[in-house]
């Protein structure tokens, strides 16, 4: 069984007399030779440690012999991809939708098999993680089951805080953990993945992305409530006073999202009705996107917004602290009040208004309420690549750009008369 002492080492990665320091590992296995008590022999490794990589957990990039001989390496994405070792050279690890490995192939696409009885290199388990297919060659990796690492000479998977054991769906060791009195099956200390191992994974050995999804899902729909009320009672009240918005904006930027956070800067360029001029404001964010807990939503994304200011007597009063809902589209009808429901509709002119709401479940479409501490609000809607979120950031001071031209002035002009029409 490997154990892992970790530590920091420094290391020429690139082979050019430039040391960084990086995360080590020793791991040590020892192997049993048929009698309980007894150990025949050990086996030492040093294992390169990458806490950084993008699938948001700490894994092994290169493993060492003693000498020091290197026998293994790995490129990691958001699952693992190739895997080189002294013995078979490159191979490509296909996974399926759990992040279990199900066939190893060559640089060329075929299905590789191992040197010593010539058998394929593909695998199928059950849902606990053990092996279904009559697989009795030589396996040329040992990240398998959800991808992660299994210890060939105890068929347990290393799961980081503890081992997990697939035969009985175990873990061998307390949950560091203490789990919560609502969730009672989070009580149980040895239980895998809640005994639910369909729909979630533990990477982490301490608590399964599910649960850690709808912890993380709660806080972040307390938060966009919180927020959501706040721009739409200011919204509400500049509706009875003044009817018709303050201006009408277009944002545009780029996010990074991993693990349940995201954060962002977006460039917005915002048109007041009032003095017609253009102004220029960055806006720094950061907070939850419960989503990108999951491979598939983490990484790079871009968001892009149009909306409409209430309450702002010009750019300056959404400079500052303040806050951002992001609901998806389709909910709208949900988190919209009624008051100011027909805003949002003819905001999303080219969406299908009926009686289950807005259908837009396709290009990430979200609405956004966006409440500065200033007492401003505005209602956005737009493409965003995190489709539930909440957010808290920093807006810069505007920087005016200028007044518009005549001719597009007249255009926004009639859309400010269309609007207050509408709203009478």
């Amino acid at each position: 069984m490997v154990q892992l002492a970790e530590e920091t080492r420094e290391v020429d990665l690139l082979g050019m007399g430039v040391c960084v320091r990086v995360p080590w590992a020793r791991g040590i296995a020892r192997v049993r030779d048929g009698q309980a008590a007894d150990f025949a022999r050990t086996r030492e490794s040093d294992y390169l440690i990458d806490a950084n990589n993008p699938t948001g957990y700490a894994q092994v990039i290169e493993a060492w012999n003693p000498g020091p001989t290197l026998i293994r390496c790995h490129t990691i994405g958001l699952d693992l991809v190739t895997q080189w070792t002294t013995n078979c050279g490159l191979v490509y690890l296909l996974t399926d939708g759990h992040g279990s490995t199900r066939l190893v192939t060559d640089p060329d696409g075929d299905v590789t098999h191992d040197p010593y009885n010539q058998q394929d290199q593909w695998f199928t388990y059950d849902a606990y993680g053990n092996m279904l297919s009559s697989f009795s060659g030589a396996v040329l990796t040992d990240l398998l089951y959800a991808g992660e690492q299994r210890d060939a000479d105890t068929d347990l998977y290393y799961l980081r805080a503890r081992y997990y054991d697939p035969s009985t769906g175990r873990f061998t060791a307390l949950d560091p953990a203490a789990g919560s009195p609502q969730d009672p099956i989070s009580l149980h200390k040895y239980l895998y993945c809640g005994a639910n191992p369909v729909m979630n994974t533990d990477p982490t050995g301490t608590m399964s992305l599910g649960e850690l999804a709808a912890v993380t899902s709660i806080t972040t729909m307390l938060a966009n409530c919180v927020t959501t009320f706040l721009a739409t009672t200011s919204i509400t009240e500049h509706i009875k006073t003044r009817g018709c918005p303050d201006g009408v904006f277009l944002s545009f930027g780029g996010v990074v999202s991993c693990r349940g956070f995201t954060a962002g800067v977006t460039p917005t360029f915002y048109y007041d009705f009032d003095s017609r001029v253009v102004s220029l404001l960055i806006t720094g964010e950061a907070g939850l996107a419960p989503l990108s807990i999951f491979h598939g939503h983490q990484g790079l994304g871009a968001l892009l917004m149009v909306g409409l200011s209430f309450n702002a007597n010009g750019p300056e009063a959404l400079s500052g602290l303040g806050s951002v809902a992001t609901w998806p589209a389709v909910m709208a009808k949900t988190v919209l009040p009624i008051n100011i429901r027909g805003w949002y509709y003819f905001l999303t002119a080219l969406a299908a208004r009926n009686v289950s709401g807005t259908q837009l479940t396709k290009h990430r479409g979200v609405i956004q309420f966006g409440y500065s501490f200033s007492g401003a609000a505005y209602l956005a809607y737009g493409l965003y690549f995190n489709v539930f979120a909440a957010t808290v950031g920093y807006t810069s001071h505007p920087i005016t750009l200028g007044e518009v031209p005549h001719k597009a002035r007249a255009v926004f002009e009639d859309v400010k008369s269309m609007l207050l029409d509408y709203v009478q």
